[in-house]
């Protein structure tokens, strides 16, 4: 009898060490920042960034989501900033111009937590959301295979 009585105790004892969780993992926020290269104008670098946004709206799934940026932006509301360099280029006359970049995504510390070259495919009908598409499948990608943050980290 007593052995019953203490194995009742210790049961309910450790059922709540038992059956605690870890932290639940949330996906990371990401803000997209593209400025405006030599020769290019910013309603052009706006259009590009509308491009990455949205591709990476349609990829992320359960790893990442996209912040927009506000008007009171809220810097703790973000936890990495998409971001680099782009260039448009036309190699031949008549061509679709390609889109390449140096991508880059920064965490709110500094770290730099992904970055890649990345290059529109030539056969695409346009290069800017082929370059889009590229990236969010890169950096969907990289994200899937690391660890998520927990909530609060």
């Amino acid at each position: 009898m007593k052995t019953l009585l203490m194995t009742l105790v210790l049961g309910l004892a450790l059922t709540p060490i038992l059956s605690a969780q870890p932290p639940a993992k949330r996906p990371l926020r990401i803000m997209v920042v593209i400025h405006a290269m030599q020769g290019t104008t910013d309603s052009e670098a706006e259009f590009l960034r509308s491009k990455l946004v949205s591709s990476l709206s349609k990829q992320c799934g359960a790893v990442c989501t996209v912040v927009e940026q506000a008007p009171d932006a809220d810097e703790t509301k973000t936890d990495a900033i998409l971001t680099g360099s782009t260039v448009r280029e036309i190699s031949c006359y008549g061509c679709n111009p390609d889109v390449q970049g140096a991508m880059r995504l920064v965490a709110k510390d500094g770290t730099v937590l992904w970055s890649d070259t990345v290059i529109s495919n030539r056969l695409a009908r346009s290069a800017t959301s082929s370059f889009a598409d590229n990236v969010a499948k890169k950096l969907v990608s990289h994200l899937a295979s690391k660890p998520l943050p927990a909530a609060g980290e």
